[in-house]
C-alpha cells in the first residue's frame, strides 16, 4: 500500500508540474488549440489520480475521515458558494417576492446583497454606495426599510464603475472567482447570466446524450467578461468552449482565465471569423462563408452537449445604452448585430439546422417577446424538433431563454424540470 502511495505520489507531481508548464505556454499563447486540449487531458488525469482510493490523505485530515478518497465535510470545510447552495434547501424567500420568479438553482433567490457586509470586507466596494429612501406606502416596504429608518443602503447602478466593482467583489465572495475587466467592455449582470445557467442544466438533465462524462457547452460570443465559461465551471462543473470575433477581447478573457488555475483547463478559448453582414467593404478580409454555428464549431469537438449564447440586442449603437437606471457598458461587437437580436437568432437557428447533432442542445437568451414569438414559430417549422422555454426577472426587467434539439426524444418537450439544489 505504501509503494502505491508512493506511486500515486509521483504521478500527481509529474502531472501538476506539466500543467503547471503548460498555464506557463498558454499565458504566452492564449488561443493555442493544440495545448488547450493537452491542458484539459492533463487535467482529467490529474483528478483521475487524486480521487483514487490509493491516493495520499490530505492535510489536516485524518485516516479514519479518508473514506473512497473522500474528506468529510468538518474537515474540508464549506466555502462560501457550498453555504448558499445549502440555503437554497431551507431558506424562505420572504424579502421580495420577485425573486421567486428567478431559478431556484440560483443562489442570488434567496438573499439579495448585503452591501454593507460586502464594502466591509471589500473597501474598494465603498466609494459606490448610496443611500435612498424608501417609499414606506405599502406595508411590505415598511417592513423592509423598518431597521434601516426608511433609508436602503444599495449600488449606483447607473455608475459602469461601480457595476463592474460589484461583480469583481461578488465572484470572488460567492465564487471565489478572480475577474477583472477593462472598461468599456460590457459588465454582465450575475443574477441574470446565473439563472440562464442553471436554467440550461435543467434542460441537459432532462435528455443527453453523454450522461457519464463531464459536460461540454459552447459559448458563442464569450466576451472580454467569459463570464458563461467561468461560472459554469465553477458552479455546475462544466467544461466549455468560449468563441469571440474579437481578439481583444479574447485576450482579455485569457486573463481572466489564468487568473483562476482551478478552472482554466475547463475553459477552452477559440477566436472565430466574422459574419459576412458584421465586416464593412473596406476590411480587407475573406468574408466568411460560414454560419453562427459552423464558425464555432471544430471537427475536434465530438457531439457537444449544448451551445448558449447572449446575442447582441441592437441593430444599431444609437439604440443601446437607453435604460437610464442601469450601466452596464459593452463595445459594439457585444452589443450590435445587423438586424438585433432577431437576425442573429434567425441566423443561428437557420445554421443550427444544418448541423442538426453538433450540439444536444441549441440555445439563446431573447430579449423580446416578439423575438421569442418568431424563433419559436421558425424552429417549429423545421420539423422534428424539441423546443422549451423560459422567462427569467431581474428587478422590473424580464429575458427569456430559448433551447431547441433536433436529436432528443419528442417526450423530452413536456418532461417536468428537475428543481433538484446542485
Amino acid at each position: 500500500m505504501q509503494k502505491e502511495g508512493s506511486r500515486i505520489e509521483e504521478q500527481e507531481g509529474e502531472l501538476k508540474e506539466c500543467l503547471h508548464e503548460l498555464h506557463a505556454v498558454l499565458r504566452e499563447d492564449p488561443l493555442n488549440e493544440e495545448v488547450q486540449q493537452i491542458r484539459y487531458r492533463v487535467y482529467e488525469s490529474l483528478l483521475e489520480v487524486t480521487s483514487s482510493p490509493s491516493s495520499p490523505v490530505l492535510p489536516g485530515a485524518s485516516k479514519e475521515d479518508k473514506k473512497g478518497g473522500e474528506i468529510s465535510q468538518q474537515q474540508r470545510g464549506e466555502t462560501s458558494i457550498q453555504k448558499k447552495k445549502r440555503k437554497l434547501d431551507v431558506q424562505e424567500r420572504e424579502w421580495c417576492p420577485k425573486r421567486r420568479r428567478m431559478h431556484p438553482k440560483n443562489i442570488y433567490s434567496i438573499e439579495k446583497p448585503d452591501f454593507v457586509e460586502l464594502s466591509r470586507l471589500y473597501p474598494s466596494l465603498k466609494p459606490f454606495l448610496k443611500t435612498t429612501a424608501v417609499n414606506t406606502s405599502t406595508a411590505a416596504a415598511a417592513a423592509a426599510s423598518s431597521d434601516e429608518g426608511c433609508r436602503r443602503i444599495s449600488i449606483d447602478f447607473q455608475d459602469d464603475d461601480a457595476c463592474r466593482e460589484l461583480v469583481r467583489v461578488q465572484l470572488h465572495h460567492d465564487f471565489g472567482i478572480e475577474w477583472s475587466l477593462d472598461p468599456p467592455y460590457l459588465v454582465p449582470p450575475l443574477a441574470n447570466r446565473l439563472n440562464y445557467i442553471c436554467w440550461l442544466d435543467d434542460v441537459l438533465s432532462l435528455w443527453s446524450r453523454h450522461r457519464t462524462e463531464r459536460r461540454c457547452i459552447l459559448d458563442i460570443g464569450c466576451g472580454a467578461n467569459l463570464i458563461y465559461p467561468l461560472l459554469g465551471a465553477s458552479y455546475v462543473g462544466w467544461r466549455c468552449i468560449g468563441c469571440d470575433v474579437n481578439a481583444d477581447a479574447l485576450r482579455v478573457a485569457a486573463r481572466n482565465r489564468e487568473a483562476n488555475p482551478d478552472l482554466a483547463p475547463l475553459i477552452h478559448l477559440r477566436l472565430v471569423s466574422m459574419q459576412p453582414c458584421q465586416q464593412q467593404p473596406d476590411d480587407g478580409e475573406t468574408k466568411n462563408p460560414k454560419g453562427i454555428i459552423s464558425s464555432c464549431i471544430r471537427d475536434g469537438d465530438g457531439e457537444l452537449d449544448a451551445c448558449m449564447c447572449n446575442p447582441p440586442f441592437f441593430s444599431r449603437e444609437e439604440e443601446a445604452g437607453k435604460n437610464p437606471k442601469t450601466a452596464f457598458g459593452g463595445v459594439s461587437m457585444e452589443m450590435v448585430y445587423p438586424g438585433g437580436e432577431e437576425a442573429f437568432i434567425k441566423n443561428m437557428i437557420w445554421d443550427s439546422a444544418k448541423h442538426t447533432t453538433a450540439c444536444t442542445w441549441f440555445s439563446s437568451m431573447v430579449g423580446k417577446k416578439s423575438t421569442m414569438k418568431m424563433a419559436r414559430k421558425m424552429i417549429h417549422d423545421l420539423g422534428r424538433t424539441v423546443v422549451r422555454t423560459t422567462e427569467f426577472v431581474q428587478g422590473k426587467t424580464s429575458r427569456w431563454a430559448l433551447a431547441w434539439s433536433f436529436v432528443a426524444p419528442q417526450d423530452v418537450a413536456l418532461k417536468p424540470l428537475s428543481r433538484t439544489i446542485l
